[in-house]
């Protein structure tokens, strides 16, 4: 399939249950200059969807206006309903508009006919917009601009537009002066008081109306004032979706033998709800400072993205002095335990390049495709779980910081997991989104060679995983670096890349490592590779500032620093 240069295709394999992020960001100046997305499943022409796609598209054609978005909440009914938003940006007028967003779904076409989904950022001199259609409910979008055609909301007029002058009105039309008509105008603002009146007594009958249910509705669900807890209840926004006796009974009362695992800021517990779904509570510790905020960043973050590589929160429960997160059930259980256990079979090398693909796939949405941009800061395997189809879904948001896009870096207190820090971000506290890069690339490190970052029981040239790792890419021995459990049954060539890309996120200078789009368009081969400097980055072996750092279940170290 022919790609011009200008092009950057990364093909996603779109499940069903993935839903789109919220509303289209501006693409800038870091994203380009064109993007495609495309679900790899396909209609035909002349199909039911694609006669609804074809109406969705005529629609924002015509409506969607300058410098703004238009969206499509359903159109067309079941299977072959068709969602979609759309937006442009530096548009002065409505035909610009529409000339961009036809030509985004022509480069749609030409890479991906009859695609049940895609996606097409423009971003060039003189045109810019984004064009998004899928087969699936939109749930994180957030809804402006025109609205339309829906199928349960008729399409808005079409924009008006000046008439030409030979369309003016003729003088013998003119219209009647205001007294002639000034029986109707009064008859006009009456009707106008009148009604605003009523809309007044019906908008005041409906607070009144959603005060008593949301009363109610606290009561039902035990948010009593305990211990401050009204105020942590008021940053989160959404209902109490459990109750703690019920989350109690799944998980026997929390007992140890349905106990999961355990990390700095709490416990994971197995559950199986009274209909018989099973469910993970993560029931977060009473006696952590930071558990309280951990609980109030993970709600607001994952809420608010969703993505097949992310692990989806069902719900939460504040009861008196109890918090917990409800997130969906996944049988495979965690990276670190899949890779190092010895209790578990090595995992293959295809199920592990998928995870590290997949990975790679669940950042890139995160720092640039999520309506909010999320820098994770704690990427290491037991944060990455695994579906029963071996699929890595990113988990633990609870330290993660929500960017500016604007900003290339922030100062903060650091938090994250000695030997996954990147070596700015431990020892300055300077935040950006390749401090999670630099993570990614440890953790693929570790995926290929089957050991974890750090070993204090080797000796010390070999301790350092990232150091032994350049050490055999310059030397050229990267095949010894792969897991010796694999006993060669491997596809070299994908090996290396996900070596070489590995390097890449671990230089010492933040600027040299890739965006996460890069990434995965290298890992999928869509990309070349560039060669990083042969010299060994400085941080090996050298010492940061002081810090205290407490010891979780899984013998890693959460660290904390002030940043200067």
């Amino acid at each position: 399939m022919p790609l011009s240069l200008s092009i950057i295709l990364l093909v996603l394999l779109l499940p069903e249950q993935f839903a789109a992020q919220g509303l289209p960001d501006e693409p800038g100046n870091g994203r380009g200059p064109n993007v495609i997305y495309f679900n790899t499943a396909n209609t035909t022409e002349g199909s039911p969807f694609q006669k609804n796609v074809e109406t969705v598209l005529n629609f924002f054609y015509e409506h969607n206006p300058p410098n703004g978005f238009a969206t499509c909440l359903g159109y067309g009914d079941f299977p072959n309903t068709v969602y979609g938003h759309t937006g442009c940006y530096n548009m002065s007028d409505q035909p610009s508009c529409s000339e961009c967003i036809k030509k985004a779904y022509q480069g749609i076409q030409q890479n991906a006919p009859y695609t049940l989904g895609g996606t097409y950022w423009i971003n060039e001199t003189e045109i810019r917009c984004r064009l998004r259609y899928e087969n699936y409910n939109l749930t994180g979008l957030t809804l402006f601009g025109i609205v339309g055609p829906n199928n349960s909301a008729p399409a808005p007029a079409p924009i008006p537009s000046n008439p030409p002058p030979s369309q003016a009105r003729p003088p013998s039309q003119a219209r009647p002066s205001i007294l002639q008509n000034s029986s109707r105008n009064r008859a006009l603002v009456w009707g106008l008081v009148g009604g605003a009146v009523g809309a007044c007594v019906l908008l005041a009958g409906a607070a009144f109306l959603l005060w008593r249910w949301r009363r109610k509705y606290t009561k039902l669900n035990g948010r009593r004032r305990y211990h401050g807890n009204t105020e942590l209840e008021g940053s989160i926004e959404g209902p109490v979706v459990f109750k703690y006796q019920d989350l109690s009974l799944a998980t026997c009362n929390f007992s140890e033998t349905n106990k999961l695992g355990q990390g700095g800021f709490g416990t994971v517990y197995k559950a199986c709800l009274k209909d018989g779904t099973q469910v993970a509570v993560k029931k977060l510790s009473l006696q952590s400072s930071q558990g309280r905020q951990e609980f109030v960043n993970e709600i607001s973050i994952i809420t608010s993205i969703q993505h097949r590589n992310l692990a989806r929160l069902k719900g939460y429960c504040v009861e008196r002095d109890q918090r917990l997160l409800v997130y969906e059930f996944l049988n495979n259980g965690s990276l670190d335990r899949a890779l190092f256990s010895p209790k578990t079979s090595t995992l293959n090398w295809t199920s592990r390049f998928h995870i590290v693909t997949g990975v790679a796939r669940g950042l890139a949405y995160l720092h640039e495709e999520s309506h909010i941009q999320i820098i994770h800061r704690d990427i290491k395997a037991s944060n990455i779980l695994l579906d029963d189809k071996m699929q890595p879904k990113i988990s633990d948001f609870g330290i993660s910081k929500l960017f500016d896009m604007d900003k290339g870096f922030t100062s903060t207190k650091v938090a994250g997991t000695v030997g996954y820090m990147a070596p700015e971000y431990a020892t300055r506290g300077r935040l950006s989104s390749k401090a999670d890069v630099f993570s990614f690339g440890i953790l693929a490190l570790e995926i290929v060679s089957g050991r974890r970052c750090m070993d204090p029981t080797l000796s010390a040239s070999q301790e350092l995983l990232v150091q032994m790792a350049w050490n055999m890419w310059n030397a050229g021995k990267m095949v010894e670096f792969v897991d010796k459990r694999l006993d060669g049954n491997y596809v070299e060539e994908e090996v290396f890349r996900v070596m070489d890309v590995a390097i890449l996120c671990t230089q010492e200078g933040e600027e040299y490592r890739p965006t996460m789009s890069d990434v995965v368009a290298m890992l999928m081969g869509y990309l070349e590779i560039r060669q990083p400097p042969s010299q060994n980055p400085l941080y090996f072996g050298g010492g940061g500032t002081s810090s205290t750092s407490t010891t979780t279940a899984d013998d890693t170290n959460i660290t904390e620093l002030e940043g200067r």
